[in-house]
């Protein structure tokens, strides 16, 4: 987890030419990664996707009779909850000061967000592209988001996050045809997205307090 650091005051740049900018600098470096990485995003969708997964398995085992309609319904809640909260969270948490690095985060995961999506419905309407495809791109895209992440923050625990992703994707095509894939699925979106969120979360907490 990311360790406090000691606040930076005008004391740390002398006034002279530039002094004012270099300090403004020194502050936004020093507290990017708390602004950056709220984690409520990466609890909210690892959540949901992972109910998503256990109700297609659920549904494709018979616990729900014949009632197969419920895969649809169940993707279909979590697009109908996740992308308006993903907005509204957006918009009421948004910093103050827009950092650069704030706004390639958002960046990278909304834009992995929107391609997963287009990618998940193109895929229904195309027999060609089997439908288990999807959680192995998303598992892609999400090394790759969480390692632009990572470096951009430089907390090396998200770097290592999405080493992990990238595993899990070279894993989850062992499973492409089975039933285990669901499973495997959710337990990989919650493991790797919204416990790293949450994790984030608390330690924006601790920050908040002071604490370290």
């Amino acid at each position: 987890m990311p360790k406090s650091e000691p606040a930076i005051t005008a004391f740390d740049h002398p006034p002279g030419d530039g002094a004012t900018l270099d300090f403004l600098r020194a502050v936004a470096e020093r507290g990017r990664a708390t602004a950056m990485l709220s984690g409520v995003h990466l609890a909210l969708w690892g959540g949901l996707i992972s109910a998503a997964y256990l109700n297609h398995y659920a549904a494709l085992k018979g616990f729900y009779g014949e009632a197969f309609w419920t895969i649809g319904a169940g993707y279909g809640v979590m697009a109908l909850i996740g992308w308006p909260a993903s907005i509204y969270l957006g918009a009421a948490r948004r910093p103050a000061v827009s950092a650069a690095g704030a706004t390639v985060y958002a960046a990278v995961f909304a834009a992995a967000g929107l391609a997963l999506s287009v990618f998940a419905v193109g895929s229904a309407f195309t027999p060609q592209i089997p439908g288990q495809a999807t959680m192995i791109v998303g598992a892609l895209m999400m090394g790759l988001c969480f390692l632009t992440t990572g470096a951009l923050a430089r907390m090396g625990w998200l770097l290592a996050v999405g080493a992990a992703w990238f595993v899990a994707a070279a894993a989850l095509f062992f499973l492409i045809e089975t039933y285990a894939l669901l499973l495997v699925g959710a337990v990989v979106w919650a493991m790797l997205m919204a416990a790293p969120g949450v994790a984030l979360m608390a330690s924006n907490r601790r920050r908040a307090r002071g604490a370290p």
